[in-house]
């Protein structure tokens, strides 16, 4: 099945020497070698590049480093990359914090070659072990605490990643369906890229930076008619920094509290971007749900953190022409 398949993983980097050696080593142990690696390094300031300079390649294989010297974000990095991996059948992104099983890669490619309507398929990530009080912390092991089983879509519109934080427990299904799958190690059909990206040029919308940009790629995807699948067999290890637990707003306090600023800046710009581009207005009775959340949102934004609020509307304000431009363009899939 996976003899003629080309198959392109992505990584940007950014100050991940402490991940970077577990990463990369198992990357090497992958059961499959049929698969070139593009490294961007997003002008970081620690040995990131250093480390990732010293990766060495399995025979015909190409590893390709690209040293930025001024940081494109997650979104832009990876679009750089996108052009780079143009005429690949699949292309991986793979976060810096991340361990794969032996056998991941090539269960993910051998499901994606299996199921056609698939757009994207991501391995069952599960969390590393919590190991800060402990003499061994900054090492890699294991737990069997879920990391995400995908991304669902509540009735607020608010989005939470399922099964965080839970113990895992298998299960007769091999796979499941999901609205979008996380972005930390998903696989995508590039063809289904091609078709869905905006403007011919972007996959992930430039306009995000960084987070959430992954749920309005899944988006797209089963706007297009293709489907997003986790597979369970397939397992990944992720120290997660970012969590999305609960959808009530008091949940969503208590995630965003433990978050720095820049990242609760562009989650809720982001999301409002998300909102513009693909909520159906017509739908009263959602309209309310999603107006009601919103608004407690923002009042607790106003009341604690009052420049979030403001800045994310400016920038939203500034850019309402693309945004609602590449609405269009989603519609017209």
């Amino acid at each position: 099945l996976l003899i003629n398949m080309k198959i392109a993983l992505q990584l940007v980097v950014w100050n991940g020497e402490k991940y970077l050696p577990f990463l990369l080593a198992s990357l090497q142990k992958q059961t499959i070698d049929q698969f070139d690696l593009f490294i961007l390094d997003n002008d970081s300031q620690d040995e990131s590049l250093a480390i990732c300079n010293r990766y060495k390649a399995k025979k015909d294989q190409l590893v390709q480093v690209i040293s930025q010297k001024n940081n494109l974000g997650f979104a832009g990095g990876h679009n750089k990359l996108f052009e780079i991996t143009a005429d690949y059948d699949y292309v991986l992104l793979v976060n810096q914090d991340l361990v794969f099983e032996p056998d991941c890669i090539k269960k993910l490619v051998t499901f994606m070659d299996l199921h056609k309507k698939v757009g994207a398929v991501s391995p069952r990530l599960m969390k590393w072990k919590d190991l800060s009080n402990t003499k061994t912390s900054g090492l890699f092991q294991k737990s069997n605490l879920v990391d995400s089983l995908g991304v669902k879509k509540n009735k607020n519109w608010s989005f939470q990643e399922i099964g965080n934080g839970q113990v895992w427990k298998k299960t007769a299904k091999s796979s499941h369906q999901v609205t979008c799958v996380s972005g930390t190690a998903p696989l995508y059909r590039r063809a289904v890229l091609d078709n869905i990206q905006y403007n011919k040029k972007e996959v992930f919308d430039g306009l995000f930076t960084i987070y959430k940009e992954d749920i309005d790629l899944g988006l797209r995807i089963n706007n297009a008619g293709y489907q997003n699948h986790v597979l369970f067999d397939a397992v990944a290890y992720h120290d997660r920094t970012v969590s999305q637990i609960g959808e009530t707003v008091k949940e969503v306090v208590k995630n965003k509290k433990s978050q720095s600023k820049y990242v609760r800046l562009h989650s809720y710009k982001n999301h409002i971007m998300i909102l513009c581009k693909y909520f159906k207005y017509t739908n009263f009775i959602a309209l309310l749900s999603v107006i009601w959340y919103e608004i407690r949102k923002a009042i607790f934004y106003l009341g604690t953190e009052p420049t979030i609020v403001l800045s994310a509307w400016w920038f939203i304000v500034k850019n309402i022409k693309e945004i609602f431009n590449k609405r269009k363009q989603i519609q017209q899939k």
